[in-house]
This record gives C-alpha cells, sequence and structure tokens, in this order.
C-alpha cells in the first residue's frame, strides 16, 4: 500500500491542533528548564534556613559539607533531578550536547558520594557517620550505574535506529554521524565504573571533590562554548561588537572568579572559600541558563512560520496524547 494506514484510520485533524502542539513543545521546554533554576535556588534556601537554626548562626565550610545536616534531602535529590534535566535537556549543537550530558552524570555523583570533611557548623548532630556514608555510597552509586549503564545503551540503540531512519546519514556532521555525545558519555561511564568497582576506599573518599571539580569545568565549558558560538554568528552577521554579549561577560566572570576566589581563599587561608566558589560559580551558571532559556525560545517558531517553513504541515495530527 502506498498510503500509510494511520492516513485511513486518522480522524479529520483539527486546524488549532498544531497550535496546540508547538505551545505545548515551549512550554514544556521553559518550564524544564526553569525548573533546574527552581531546584538551584531550593538548595541556597535550604541552607539559609539551616544557617538560621544554628546557635551561632554560622555556615559551613562549603555547600557539599551541608549532605551532613538537615539539608540533606533537599541536596541529594536536587542534584539527582539536575542531572537527569541536564541529560534530557539537549545542547544546540554537539559540543554543548556532550558537555550537559558529562556535567548531568556527574552531578548525581557529587550528590550520592558526600564530602569526607562533614563540618562543624550544623543545628543538629551530624545526619551520617563515615561508616553510614560509605555504606550508603556503595548502594546508591550501583543502582544508579545499573540505571546509567541501561540508558547508554537504549540511547545507543535508539541512536542506531534514528540513523537508519535517515535518508542521507552521510551528509551529517562528523561529531553527529560518529555519536561524539554518547562515546564521550560512555567514557566518563567507564572511568566511574573503574574507580568505583576496583578503587572503592579512593571512591569514597575522592569521589565528592573529583566530580564536583569536573562538574564545575563542564559547566563553564558550556557557558565559554555559548558565548563563541554567539560571537561567531553576531561575527556572520557583520555585527562589529561580536565579541561583546552577555555570554561572554558570564563566561569571563565565571572564570575569573572561580581563579580569583581560589587564589585569594588558599593564599589568605579563609575557612569559607570553597562555600563562596560554589555559591558563585552556580549563580552565574543560573543566570547563563535563564539567558539562553529566553533565547532558545525566540528560536521556537510561530505556527505560521513554522507551516511554510516545513517544519509543521497545515493538516498535521500531533502524536497522541499531545492534545488536551
Amino acid at each position: 500500500m502506498s498510503t500509510d494506514v494511520r492516513d485511513e484510520l486518522a480522524p479529520a485533524p483539527d486546524p488549532e491542533q498544531p497550535r496546540e502542539w508547538l505551545t505545548y513543545v515551549s512550554l514544556s521546554y521553559r518550564y524544564l528548564r526553569l525548573g533546574m533554576v527552581a531546584l538551584v535556588c531550593l538548595i541556597f534556601v535550604a541552607v539559609v534556613l539551616e544557617v538560621s537554626q544554628t546557635p551561632d548562626k554560622c555556615w559551613q565550610g562549603s555547600i557539599s559539607a551541608y549532605y551532613y545536616t538537615p539539608v540533606q534531602f533537599v541536596f541529594v535529590a536536587s542534584l539527582v533531578a539536575i542531572g537527569v534535566a541536564m541529560i534530557v535537556l539537549k545542547g544546540s549543537n554537539e559540543w554543548e550536547d556532550a558537555f550537559l550530558n558529562v556535567a548531568g552524570m556527574l552531578a548525581p555523583i557529587v550528590a550520592l558520594v558526600p564530602t569526607v570533611n562533614s563540618g562543624s557548623c550544623s543545628s543538629v548532630q551530624p545526619m551520617e557517620d563515615a561508616t553510614t556514608a560509605a555504606r550508603n555510597v556503595g548502594n546508591n552509586v550501583a543502582a544508579y550505574g545499573i540505571i546509567g549503564a541501561a540508558a547508554l545503551v537504549l540511547t545507543l540503540i535508539g541512536s542506531i535506529r534514528s540513523r537508519k531512519a535517515l535518508s542521507a546519514p552521510a551528509d551529517l556532521p562528523p561529531m553527529v554521524r560518529y555519536r561524539f555525545s554518547l562515546v564521550i558519555s560512555a567514557a566518563v561511564a567507564a572511568l566511574v565504573a573503574v574507580a568505583f568497582i576496583w578503587y572503592r576506599p579512593f571512591f569514597v573518599e575522592n569521589g565528592h571533590p573529583i566530580a564536583a571539580f569536573t562538574l564545575f569545568g563542564f559547566i563553564i565549558l558550556v557557558v565559554c562554548q555559548n558565548a563563541f558560538q554567539k560571537s561567531v554568528t553576531a561575527r556572520e552577521k557583520g555585527k562589529q561588537k561580536y565579541l561583546v554579549n552577555r555570554y561572554t561577560v558570564i563566561a569571563i566572570a565565571t572564570v575569573v572568579s572561580g581563579v580569583a576566589i581560589i587564589w585569594a581563599g588558599l593564599a589568605h587561608n579563609w575557612e569559607h572559600w570553597v562555600l563562596i566558589v560554589q555559591a558563585t560559580e552556580i549563580t552565574l551558571f543560573a543566570a547563563f541558563w535563564l539567558s539562553q532559556t529566553f533565547d532558545e525560545e525566540k528560536k521556537i517558531p510561530h505556527l505560521d512560520d513554522a507551516v511554510a517553513a516545513g517544519v509543521v504541515k497545515a493538516q498535521t495530527v500531533p502524536p497522541a496524547g499531545l492534545t488536551k
């Protein structure tokens, strides 16, 4: 049969359905990205509330140390959710997608493998001791590894099937054709698995700082890559000040502030320099994320433009479940 059987069985399309479909997609995308910013704010609010409950209104040496306080559940849940969202959201290009995937994979490690420094400022007794924390790491990271491996396999299968469905896969950019994002994600997962299985004591003791440092590194790469891409686009449009854009400002602030705070903290032996650098980098990334969210929304075509460009057919019936 030359005609798809679905064309014969499909009900008469509603002209308003394509508009509802575009609205559904754009709103889902917006709320998912804004939800990540809300989770960051949730961690900050939980920390401030915990500080207000301490006798001396003191601060822990790092955000990570709040794992051992009543903030623990907010800290873990928020980082895991943020990590999943980073992986789920598709980057604007293969570089950004790879950076987001790696950062998303590391965020749950930061959450599930606590820092060994529990700090001395808490409104209650430490939530866990070293023995309990090590036991929890063994169970939770193992579960995360099993689900993560399954997700990578399913992603690979889906990627292969989608490539076969393309009419001209050879025309794809090399990074897409060779699944660069999936390859680098699998490599990071393999390194984590090796450390967890064969070097468990080292993993329990050092897994958190290594994962956290690498996570921040890839977040900075995401910001810098967007600053570079926006500059290239501006130059192609003939703008004279193509190097000046808000992404560039955020990227410079992220790198300079990180280096400056770390140097000052180590040089002057600041007690809370880790806390300050973490809070600063997270806040700058949230500012970048909000800015990018609004920029990406502008790329979502209006219904009439989408129809004209062939993105949405005038009589397209959205997939089942997308309509109200």
